[in-house]
């Protein structure tokens, strides 16, 4: 069950900019330097998914996104996923993808307003479960389970070949949360690591896209054989160049078309 907010600045009121700014990058791959590029709206899939697991389908956000088209696809994701949790907020994309601060503060406000409120919310629920139940307040820890069965083997060699001193219950507690520690790293670490060579396959599949599009319609203009002024502007702009610009390789040949 969500829980849905109105206000922006019952909770927010006191936080400046830059404290709004660091509570957001607390959970965030790529940190945010300032308010305006939450425009992207990739900060607020993370976010969500984060609070309510696989409600937003991730490999789909465009984490980089620099382009107001990605802003306007990742927002989209970010409304589905608010609908299928049942939030009632409307998303003001066409203001927020604009960039501008007082629009993205203001909807940042509401966010941390609605996030609180529901992490909350989620917590006193699983102590009442808890409590229901009648078990104990001791999370389940597969990870450590996971981390024994692994290092059974390995350890029994150790025993047999090396004589150690006995560990206090202090020092052998302190490793395994310190083992647990490093394994959770290493598999946030790999499971960024896939996030991110999809998302670059994604992006090179959009270059090659966007690419043979430009290029048909160069072949286009360069067939016709009336120059008319509105085919003489296309092609000026399609080979508009910048200072240090570099032609890519043609992906596509012209026999194609």
């Amino acid at each position: 069950m969500v829980v849905n907010v109105t206000a922006t600045n019952v909770n927010t009121e006191t936080m400046s900019r830059h404290e709004m700014l660091a509570w957001i990058n607390e959970y965030l791959p790529n940190k945010m330097q300032k308010i305006e590029s939450l425009c992207s709206g990739s900060a607020y899939c993370i976010l969500l998914d984060r609070l309510f697991p696989n409600s937003v389908p991730l490999k789909r956000v465009k984490v980089k996104a620099n382009q107001e088209f990605e802003y306007i696809q990742n927002f989209k994701l970010l409304q589905q996923a608010f609908k299928s949790c049942g939030v009632d907020k409307e998303v003001p994309v066409d203001r927020l993808v604009r960039g501008k601060f007082q629009d993205n503060f203001e909807f940042l406000q509401w966010f941390k307003k609605f996030y609180d409120a529901n992490i909350g919310y989620r917590g006193c629920k699983a102590a009442e479960s808890i409590s229901q139940s009648g078990q104990s307040g001791e999370p389940h820890k597969p990870a450590m389970i996971r981390r024994a069965t692994y290092s059974r083997d390995a350890e029994k060699d150790l025993e047999i070949s090396t004589p150690r001193a006995p560990l206090s219950s202090s020092s052998q507690s302190k490793t395994e949360d310190e083992n647990k520690d490093i394994q959770k790293n290493c598999e946030d670490l790999v499971s960024e690591v896939e996030y991110y060579k999809h998302i670059a396959d994604q992006l090179d599949r959009d270059v090659t896209f966007y690419y043979n599009k430009l290029r048909a319609i160069e072949v286009l203009c360069q067939k016709t054989t009336e120059k008319s002024p509105l085919v003489e502007t296309i092609l000026n702009i399609l080979w508009a160049t910048e200072e240090g610009f570099k032609p890519p390789e043609e992906i596509m040949n012209d026999e194609e078309f």
